[in-house]
This record gives C-alpha cells, sequence and structure tokens, in this order.
C-alpha cells in the first residue's frame, strides 16, 4: 500500500524537554496532513559510534527525551482525542541503551550499569550481542 507523500518535515532541532502547552507549534496543518518527523534519540544525539560505558556518567540529563514539535491541526480542541498513523518509522542505523543505576522506572532494580551501542538491523532492529559493553560502578 502507497503511503501519502510528507508535505512537511518537522526536523530534530524543533524538539524541546519536557510537555509543555506554553511551547508554541513549529507546524500549524489541517487534518490528515502527513508529515515527516525527524526525530532525536533518547540522549539527543550525546552518543556516537566511538562512545564508551564510561560516557553514560558524563550524559547530560537535562538533554534527556527531547520531544519533537508540537504540531498544531487546524479545528483541534483541548480535551479532542486525535487519530495519529504512523506509515513509516526508519531507524538511524545507530542504538543505544543502558542501565543507570537510581534512574528509571526500574531504578531500584539495578544497581550496577550495563550499556550497549551498536548498529542496528534495519529488517530486525536490534542490536547485535556482540556489541555489549559491562561495567561496573
Amino acid at each position: 500500500m502507497a503511503h501519502p507523500t510528507p508535505i512537511k518535515t518537522i526536523h530534530g532541532q524543533h524538539c524541546h524537554h519536557g510537555w509543555n502547552h506554553a511551547n508554541a507549534p513549529v507546524e500549524t496543518v489541517a487534518p490528515r496532513t502527513t508529515l515527516s518527523f525527524e526525530c532525536q534519540d533518547a540522549a539527543g544525539g550525546y552518543f556516537t559510534r566511538e562512545s564508551k560505558a564510561a560516557d553514560v556518567a558524563t550524559m547530560p540529563f537535562e538533554h534527556l527525551n527531547p520531544v519533537t514539535g508540537p504540531i498544531f491541526v487546524d479545528g483541534a480542541q483541548p480535551g479532542d482525542i486525535l487519530k495519529v498513523t504512523i506509515n513509516e518509522f526508519c531507524p538511524s542505523g545507530f542504538g543505544w541503551t543502558a542501565i543507570i543505576p537510581g534512574f528509571g522506572l526500574l531504578h531500584d532494580q539495578f544497581t550496577s550499569r550495563n550499556s550497549s551501542s551498536g548498529t542496528t538491523t534495519p529488517a530486525l532492529g536490534h542490536l547485535p550481542p556482540t556489541v555489549a559493553r559491562h561495567e561496573s560502578p
């Protein structure tokens, strides 16, 4: 099935850190508009293919979880429910993950640092097990 061609691209620099209704929309669109988003990763691009597990300790927490947007949809009102269809997801080809003691949903269940990074396999979207790096605190 062919997907509609996006008429606008919302680039990764149009991001902020945290939801806030005071943030001005980066774009206003009509209902059923197809958009393309270029989003940053959870660390805002801090990690690269050359990053090491020790780099997790210097990650700037104030730049975690950047949010791309917001987008204003013509006619939408506070409290409305909007249907969003994701037509396609294209990973960047690089990914990372980390367990950070004392941080996140499972902060009390992990007490030692653990991280992985590597090239993703587009068809599978996972990290090869050979790239895992482990480090004790």
